[in-house]
């Protein structure tokens, strides 16, 4: 599919702004004080020829940067090896990374880990996506990075694929009462392969990250994997009376800071307007690339602030930016394309779908708007919510009538006289 010169454009400048990750990471690329576990043999191999460079134990200490005790340990196999030692002791002693990396049977509480790490397959590319969505890696090094989420096969999913991708590990999910949620810690050593693919640590409503260049430039399978992972995690799928109903993705970023209030929504509205024009500034990164990646695989979105704003504890406030779905076409086109691997979320898109009929052809909208119009106009004025009625009765989605509303502006056949009326111009 040839993509639109505004998308395409709009696509490179993101780009442009993305980060540049690794996507195959190897033992070395960990955190320095991993510790790695390697065959008994190969480890005892690696030591010995370190001592008999060096000349002893102790000058092998000195130029490793341990401790002496540290080095007979490593020979009598009773401690691992963390990663920048191991990374020296090769370099002293000429033994290839590669050889190593085959022989590694534990690394941080990862067993029998899957080195290198392929962090672009279909399976891999989710679990960025969730860790992106509802997980989280710390900015401690060594904490565990975890993932929320109220439904238990998402966790049981991301498990799965984490031990496909990394290698086995123990793992414990467990329910938080008070939140309504369930939790899985994941080994930290994972958190660094995350970490080097493009998963910022830390809180990212503050950080406010972009999607990694990788998957922004990736393949429709790629695009597909992520998309239905995020919409999996954060996604809905709303059925309302009056428009027929949309799908709706939304994602926090935080925009200012204010010493002196309390955790709660705001209510002032002059401060609410303040911060409106300030987050209209500050789009979020994430659901901008993911608007962008819809619309590369043909799905039209509609990406807006919405006008709540959340107070934290230490007093930063988030906006939140929300992206829609609610044309037949284009709900029919994410089910087709993206699609939801959740039952809840898949039944009710089908639901959705079923009550709606397909949009105009041609100048047919234009033309039924036109006549309805006539029906319900008085002194040449109407309301839009007349309008949107007789859009209602006609089994068509509400949210049509601002299209039309529009379309008829432009030609200058209606003009708006205040919020919600207009009137006609001949």
């Amino acid at each position: 599919m040839e993509l639109d010169k505004d998308i395409k454009q709009r696509l490179n400048d993101y780009i442009g702004k993305a980060l540049k990750v690794k996507t195959t990471i190897h033992w070395w690329d960990l955190y320095p004080i991993r510790s790695v576990k390697i065959k008994p043999e190969l480890q005892v191999k690696i030591v010995r020829s370190a001592i008999k460079k060096a000349g002893s134990q102790e000058k092998v200490a000195k130029i490793i940067n341990v401790k002496q005790a540290t080095i007979s340990k490593w020979l009598l196999l009773q401690r691992d090896i963390f990663v920048c030692n191991l990374i020296n002791l090769c370099n002293f002693v000429g033994c290839p990374f590669n050889k190593v990396e085959r022989n590694i049977v534990k690394i941080s509480g990862l067993k029998y880990p899957n080195l290198p790490f392929n962090l672009t397959s279909p399976e891999a590319i989710k679990i960025r996506a969730a860790f992106l969505s509802d997980g989280h890696v710390p900015r401690k090094i060594t904490a565990a990075p975890h993932y929320k989420s109220n439904t238990m096969k998402a966790h049981r999913d991301l498990i799965l694929r984490c031990k496909k991708i990394f290698g086995s590990f123990k793992i414990r999910t467990k329910y938080i009462k008070d939140d309504h949620v369930f939790v899985t810690k994941f080994p930290s050593v994972i958190g660094d392969t995350l970490a080097l693919s493009g998963v910022v640590r830390g809180n990212k409503s503050l950080i406010n990250p972009y999607i990694p260049a990788d998957i922004i430039l990736g393949d429709r399978e790629t695009k597909k994997s992520y998309l239905q992972q995020v919409f999996d995690d954060e996604g809905g799928v709303g059925i309302e009376r009056r428009s027929g109903g949309k799908i709706i993705l939304a994602r926090n970023c935080v925009i200012d800071k204010i010493n002196g209030l309390k955790e709660n929504w705001v209510q002032d509205k002059k401060l609410k307007q303040v911060l409106l024009e300030k987050s209209k500034r500050k789009i979020n990164n994430l659901i901008y690339g993911e608007s962008l990646l819809l619309n590369s695989l043909g799905i039209v979105t509609n990406l807006y602030v919405m006008k709540n704003f959340w107070v934290s504890k230490v007093g930063t406030i988030s906006a939140q930016w929300a992206l829609e779905i609610f044309t037949k076409k284009d709900l029919e086109n994410f089910r087709k394309t993206v699609g939801f691997t959740l039952n809840d979320k898949r039944e009710k898109l089908e639901q959705l779908i079923s009550n709606l009929r397909y949009s105009f052809r041609n100048n047919e909208g234009i033309e039924f708007a036109k006549t309805k119009i006539f029906e319900i106009e008085k002194n040449n004025s109407f309301k839009f919510s007349d309008l949107a009625k007789m859009f209602k009765k006609e089994k068509r989605c509400i949210s049509l009538t601002s299209h039309y509303i529009k379309k008829l502006e432009n030609e200058k056949f209606i003009k708006k006289v205040k919020q919600g009326i207009y009137q006609l111009t001949e």
